[in-house]
């Protein structure tokens, strides 16, 4: 055991535990703002499956020459496995409820024996703050791979507006009769 003088200064140790306890709390409050972004994403893509849809419809009813319809036809369909992957992949990726680490509940346990109990008032903090910046690692890479998953999901869906679009053009042209 650490004698008095080779101990860390309670101050130090406090503040630590603090910024540690903070950095914590951001990282929720990251995680809570990835899972709006999420949500609201979600539902908007299904907005447009919605619309996309009716679309498609119409792309299989209307007069279209073949190798127009061929295209307008495959364009719903791509769109449409374009737009529910994003879904899917916001769901599972980034929506997902997933277990949280924190300290473990037989670590936390050992704090009211007196092995513990007896130690000085750093030594226990320290215990502590390890504990504490595991849980802050976890989160942070659990945060980190959501932002990314949720950046691809927002990239898939300009991909398929972008289809959606070009299947409107195709069956708005044929409404103008020009194709």
């Amino acid at each position: 055991m650490a004698t008095a003088s080779q101990l860390p200064p309670e101050e130090t140790v406090d503040a630590l535990l603090d910024t540690v306890r903070d950095l914590l709390r951001a990282e929720e409050a990251r995680a809570a703002g990835l899972n709006t972004r999420g949500s609201g994403l979600a539902g908007f893509v299904g907005l447009i499956v919605s619309i996309t849809v009716g679309l498609g419809q119409r792309a299989l009813v209307v007069g279209l020459s073949d190798p127009w319809r061929v295209a307008a036809v495959s364009l719903f369909i791509l769109t449409l496995v374009v737009l529910v992957a994003t879904v899917a992949t916001t769901v599972l990726k980034v929506l997902r409820p997933q277990s949280y680490r924190s300290i473990a509940t037989a670590e936390v346990r050992t704090y009211a024996t007196s092995a513990v109990v007896s130690q000085p008032k750093v030594m226990v903090q320290g215990r502590i703050l390890r504990g504490l910046i595991e849980a802050l690692a976890t989160e942070r890479q659990r945060n980190d791979g959501k932002a990314v998953w949720l950046r691809r999901s927002y990239t898939a869906l300009v991909a398929g507006l972008t289809l959606v679009a070009a299947d409107g053009v195709i069956l708005g042209l044929q409404a103008a009769k020009v194709l």
